[in-house]
């Protein structure tokens, strides 16, 4: 297919789903998932006229029926369905829903009694996309998917090397359907080629891809039959690279130890890439979303979400800091006026989902009582309390009391005694007094640093 015409129905849907935006903003909220998956059934084959008209009119009743045929279907509810002049393009949050549309479309051809001229290809990418972005995000994976399905024969389900790797374990469990390699493909302004997988409907009966041989004469069958054969006895016998590494450059800051989706036994490692003037990663990186983070201190993390898909990855670095709070009390406790101080901090910090990537903000409020009583001669006795509130719900609270000679020549300390901790971080507080000030500080760190709090 030409890259015009692919334009232009990239142009028609985009437009589509434009018009009714909140239609797609709405499918995406209410599974609040950000992974979309992209069928695009276009159209394959010629018309036995050659009246165009005829052709065009043919093409149009396939693709109603078909679309008519996706709309009635059982699980359409699940399904985000737009139809353009040159083809369909299908949403889904579940790559089951795929699946399941292509065996129901693939049952409907074969109540069929005669075969159609014009018959359906189809290919499926799959996007990541967030409500501010959804059309940014949709448009090159809509073209990864026309472009998949051009290379399609008809009746056939092909899939990119990214939905392959995501799916596979369902996939090869599906006694419905089988798999395997079938071609690769280098997407538009990408410089690398990626491996593309053929998904076939296993309940039917062998169906070879080359439908023309067989209308040939029968010399021109059995040629092809041995032909089959031959292919049968030796596929055990190659060895096929399934795999090829995707190719992740970072241009930009990059410090000396930076971490993969938290993956903090071991940092990335990298090659100068004089040709694209970036990192290049030499880990192998699946496709989809990931976090690459380095930390300044336990509770300063720098981040960056990306986006990863098969081929070409150059990624600009620009890193967020993400600081985390914390609140402290620190009174003269010499002066009666201090002692019964009490502090309250309100702040917000942002982590990352360790599943799905998402940025997670969390609303925190620190309250801090400190009650100082005077005891005989220099002795003081410092009760001092803590609540801990996280999306307005208590999650920790204590209290201590320490009793305490002003007149000593030593200072008192005591350094990150351990509060509670949620699966992203922890909490931990610092006593100081001296012989005139009394300081309390409860703070947040990144969970990764646990084991250098004192666990008391």
């Amino acid at each position: 297919m030409k890259n015009d015409i692919v334009k232009n129905i990239v142009n028609d849907l985009t437009t589509q789903i434009q018009s009714n935006i909140k239609k797609a903003d709405y499918f995406l909220t209410a599974k609040q998932k950000s992974m979309l998956y992209i069928l695009f059934i276009g159209i394959k084959g010629m018309s036995k006229t050659s009246d165009e008209a005829a052709a065009q009119k043919q093409k149009q009743e396939l693709l109603k029926k078909t679309s008519s045929s996706l709309t009635h279907f059982e699980k359409s509810t699940q399904l985000l369905i737009y139809t353009t002049d040159n083809g369909i393009l299908v949403l889904a949050h579940d790559f089951n829903n795929i699946l399941e549309s292509f065996l129901h479309m693939s049952d409907t051809k074969s109540k069929q009694k005669e075969a159609r001229p014009l018959d359906l290809c189809m290919g499926v990418e799959f996007c990541i996309v967030n409500d501010s972005t959804l059309l940014e995000n949709l448009k090159p994976s809509i073209q990864h998917a026309i472009s998949i399905s051009n290379l399609a024969v008809t009746d056939r389900l092909l899939i990119s090397r990214a939905v392959y790797e995501i799916q596979k374990n369902f996939i090869e469990k599906n006694k419905n359907i089988s798999i395997q390699k079938y071609h690769t493909l280098r997407f538009p302004n990408e410089k690398i080629q990626t491996d593309i997988f053929e998904v076939s409907d296993s309940r039917r009966k062998l169906y070879f891809p080359s439908l023309v041989i067989f209308r040939k004469k029968t010399t021109h069958r059995l040629a092809a039959a041995f032909l089959i054969t031959a292919v049968i006895v030796l596929i055990p016998l190659l060895q096929v690279k399934v795999f090829q590494p995707i190719r992740v450059v970072l241009q930009g800051k990059l410090p000396a130890k930076v971490y993969l989706d938290y993956m903090y036994d071991s940092p990335i490692t990298s090659i100068w890439d004089p040709e694209y003037q970036g990192y290049l990663i030499t880990q192998d990186i699946l496709p989809g979303k990931h976090v690459l983070s380095y930390d300044e201190k336990i509770d300063i993390r720098y981040i960056q979400a990306v986006l990863i898909h098969s081929g070409d990855n150059i990624i600009k670095l620009n890193w967020q800091e993400a600081e985390l709070a914390t609140s402290y009390i620190w009174i003269n406790y010499l002066n009666e006026q201090n002692w019964d101080s009490h502090e309250q901090l309100k702040d917000t910090y942002t982590v990352y989902d360790r599943t799905t990537f998402e940025p997670i903000i969390k609303k925190i409020v620190f309250d801090l009582r400190v009650k100082v009583r005077p005891l005989e001669k220099n002795l003081f006795q410092f009760l001092f309390l803590w609540e801990i509130h996280e999306d307005g719900k208590l999650r920790f609270k204590g209290g201590r009391t320490i009793d305490w000679d002003a007149t000593s020549e030593y200072a008192y300390r005591d350094n990150m005694v351990y509060l509670g901790k949620n699966e992203h971080i922890f909490y931990d507080y610092n006593v100081y007094i001296d012989d005139l000030f009394f300081k309390l500080y409860v703070r947040t760190s990144y969970i990764e640093y646990l084991s250098v709090s004192e666990n008391k």
